[in-house]
């Protein structure tokens, strides 16, 4: 289980550094942030409403809402890998 957490780190700040990258090379870095926030909280809102269909929920705190605002739906999708990894 050790061997997960250390791997999950990596993909984490593996992530972290291409997503800096790509922000670096896009013309119009903060509109692109800004759709990105807003994608990101639509999809939240939807798998949080949907909680009793599908059992799915993201917990809303200033991690998560932060993280969804500046890493978008690709951090959503990691905060849900790692619910189904670790089972929390």
């Amino acid at each position: 289980m050790q061997i997960f957490k250390v791997v999950i780190i990596i993909l984490v700040i593996a992530y972290g550094i291409a997503y800096i990258y790509f922000l670096s090379k896009i013309k119009k870095p903060i509109r692109f942030l800004l759709y990105q926030a807003v994608i990101s909280f639509i999809v939240m809102l939807i798998i949080n409403l949907t909680f009793f269909a599908t059992k799915l929920y993201i917990p809303v705190n200033y991690g998560t809402v932060l993280g969804s605002l500046t890493g978008g739906v690709p951090f959503l999708a990691l905060v849900l890998l790692i619910k189904f990894i670790f089972s929390i």
